[in-house]
């Protein structure tokens, strides 16, 4: 224990020399207007015409509170919290970020009885945000955003805007960033707490965005060091104290957002969008300009068992981008299984993300629906397309009955869009349940003036695992400047929702979020 406690600090230490974007500054502008103002120009100019790109806008203020009558019929039963995070504040005075990742976190709460939805939203305060707001201007490398003069930094939470998603565990609530450690909140008012360290020696480890839970109520996570080739592996009790870590020296590597979950495995997909220091002497001024894409090399699968969490098998699949998984299993005859939204490559991160934040729609390589299948005996991995190889139907966003972790599973929930119908927002329009086995989809596509986000599979304890239960999920009406919460009966989705309730203002889009019922 005591090596790899040393092996932790050190990981935690490397992050303030070869932490991503460290170190780079931007490029003087060669002309009097600055990147940021041309992007919040830009942008703005754009939004008069372009109504959905309110969405993209900065909050308004620094927190929101507001209730409102839920209408249609919600169940009893079906009452608590759903907490909702995403990047919030784009924009610093007329300073306006490169790319959607970069802004500050704004977590949300909709606190459910079964008759209102009282709503809350407040700006994560982070170290970042304190600093940046005291000084006025930025002050630390972004994702994909540096500051003409970065300010000095002490580790890896100096660039942390917890903006990605959320996690309650062991009666806390915690806001989480990619790559860096989690930010505490209280789950009462929202109020940032501050950054949360699990143990001493697990101090400023980067603690990534998707954990996932186990059967037994433990908690699985990774963390990343991608200048260092290196990744951490966590795991915590159901009592959120640390059980075990890993590190494991993987080389030349990527950015995983996510991760899968077997009753014995851990994989994570590498893909061939690698990042690569010398770069930097090159002109990339960004962590995420500091990556290049090499579609002639393979995807990793990075297999590790959960009772060892010091080595790791290799497995390779062709070139392709993944953000999100499903559910993952070991289906008894020496493979695991797990399903992927699948993208051809990285285009939606380096074009799609960017476009928005100057008011215009970029390259974007969809993401479909694949199952994938890793042979451990003979190191070989094969892929399938769900709905078929012609299908053109996109999907992200994946959630499933939590009962069945680890295990085989029979559907999936996730938002769609079917090839040949445009929207004026270039995103996905459909919220669905996809039937694994048979491929069989029910969907129902929200109105051209609404933009869903994130939805989550919601259990009825009172039936058999994935049969019932409900669907809950936000969008945002770009005509009529509002977010609105809606709930589906899972088995009748193609129905439209049950209940609804729409907010008396909008908010930026998010990305995730987790309900925790009462």
């Amino acid at each position: 224990m005591t090596n790899r406690r040393t092996l932790l600090r050190q990981f935690a230490a490397a992050g303030l020399s070869l932490m991503p974007g460290a170190g780079l500054a931007r490029k003087a502008s060669e002309t009097p207007l600055s990147p940021g103002v041309a992007r919040y120009r830009s942008f703005n100019t754009a939004l008069t015409s372009k109504p959905w790109l309110g969405g993209y806008r900065s909050a308004q203020q620094n927190g929101y509170t507001g209730q409102t009558d839920i209408r249609g019929q919600w169940p009893e039963a079906l009452q608590g919290v759903l907490y909702r995070n995403g990047p919030a504040v784009h924009t610093l005075g007329q300073d306006r970020y490169r790319h959607w990742f970069d802004g500050d976190g704004m977590l949300q709460a909709f606190r459910i009885d079964g008759r209102t939805i009282k709503h809350q939203a407040r700006i994560i305060e982070t170290p970042k945000y304190q600093a940046e707001r005291a000084a006025n201007r930025r002050l630390f490398p972004a994702f994909d955003t540096a500051p003409d003069t970065p300010a000095p930094m002490g580790g890896p939470d100096d660039m942390n805007p917890a903006n990605i998603s959320v996690l309650a565990h062991n009666k806390q609530l915690y806001a989480l960033w990619e790559a860096g450690s989690a930010i505490r909140m209280n789950p009462d008012d929202l109020s940032t707490v501050g950054v949360h360290s699990f143990s001493e020696a697990t101090s400023g480890v980067p603690f990534s965005a998707h954990p996932r839970l186990d059967r037994d109520g433990s908690l699985w996570n990774f963390g990343y060091l991608s200048s260092a080739g290196a990744l951490v592996l966590w795991h915590l009790g159901a009592d959120g104290q640390v059980r075990d870590t890993g590190l494991l020296d993987v080389g030349t590597m990527s950015m995983p957002h996510d991760m899968v979950l077997t009753e014995r495995y851990i994989v994570l997909l590498l893909p061939p969008y690698l990042f690569d220091a010398k770069r930097g002497q090159q002109g990339a001024d960004t962590f995420l300009a500091m990556h290049e894409w090499r579609p002639g090399e393979a995807t990793r699968a990075i297999v590790i068992d959960k009772n060892d969490l010091s080595s790791f098998q290799t497995i390779e699949l062709p070139a392709q981008w993944v953000f999100h998984y499903g559910n993952g299993y070991d289906d008894g005859a020496g493979q695991l299984r797990f399903h992927g939204m699948r993208a051809a490559d990285p285009s939606i991160l380096t074009g799609e993300f960017r476009s928005v934040m100057v008011g215009e729609t970029g390259p974007s390589a969809p993401a479909a629906l694949y199952e994938y299948r890793l042979d451990l005996r003979r190191g070989r991995a094969s892929e399938t397309p769900v709905l078929g190889a012609r299908s053109g139907v996109q999907a992200e966003f994946p959630s499933f009955d939590s009962r069945r972790r680890c295990q085989r599973y029979e559907r999936l929930v996730m938002l769609t869009a079917d090839a040949g119908d445009p929207t004026p927002h270039s995103t996905l329009n459909q919220l669905s349940v996809v039937h694994l086995d048979s491929g069989k989809r029910k969907s129902y596509s929200y109105p051209i003036n609404q933009i869903p986000e994130e939805h989550l599979y919601l259990a009825d304890n009172e039936q058999a695992p994935e049969r019932g239960g409900w669907i809950i999920g936000t969008a945002y009406d770009y005509v009529a400047d509002r977010t609105l919460l809606s709930l589906f009966d899972a088995d009748r989705v193609d129905a439209g929702p049950v209940a609804s309730a729409k907010l008396p203002y909008g908010l930026p889009l998010g990305l995730h979020g987790t309900f925790v019922a009462a």
